[in-house]
């Protein structure tokens, strides 16, 4: 059976004219996704940021929360908290992600990142090596000119 990638058209084959076609396309495909995705962001901000029912409202300030702080998200907080509390990993790791305790410096992460270049280029040139040492065949070409 053939390779499906055998049937992909690489766009550098295109034509100008096509490719500039399907840029356009691709961009406005690109600022529909963003205008959802800051739609959605501006909705759930605006959910988190509503008042609480009169319940859970005493429920936060019985835990100690200032009355003008009780809101949806402070609730959810609350919420990942007693999960945590009741070893749910998952919401363990949410609450190092939300208070940074998990956070890389970014002398660290541009340490790893030059790490990884490092040894890219090292398999990089084993490879080469190793097409190099296939090609050569032992055969010394000497000029007597």
């Amino acid at each position: 059976m053939a390779d499906p990638k055998d049937n992909l058209i690489k766009s550098a084959e295109l034509p100008p004219e096509e490719r500039s076609r399907r840029a356009r396309i691709a961009a406005k495909a690109s600022a529909e996704a963003r205008r959802k995705k800051k739609s959605m962001k501006n909705a759930m901000n605006l959910l988190l940021q509503q008042d609480v029912s009169q319940a859970n409202k005493e429920l936060l300030i019985n835990m100690g929360i200032p009355e003008d702080e009780t809101n949806n998200m402070m609730l959810v907080m609350v919420s990942a908290f007693k999960q945590a509390l009741n070893g749910n990993v998952k919401a363990m790791e949410f609450i190092a992600h939300i208070t940074g305790a998990n956070a890389m410096s970014e002398a660290e992460k541009e340490r790893l990142k030059i790490e990884k270049e490092k040894i890219k280029l090292e398999k990089q040139k084993l490879e080469g090596k190793k097409k190099d040492d296939e090609l050569d065949d032992g055969v010394v070409i000497i000029n007597d000119a």
